[in-house]
């Protein structure tokens, strides 16, 4: 499949991004829960 603007348009709505932005811890949360179990912070 060629990349062109409207191809670009459709992956980014097929895309995880945005709506998973409501679901759960932000990444920057999972990140610091991540550091804080290996670390023991």
């Amino acid at each position: 499949m060629s990349f062109n603007p409207n191809s670009a348009k459709k992956a980014g709505k097929k895309s995880k991004r945005g709506p998973a932005k409501k679901e759960g811890p932000s990444i920057k949360e999972k990140m610091e829960m991540l550091y804080e179990k290996d670390y023991g912070l």
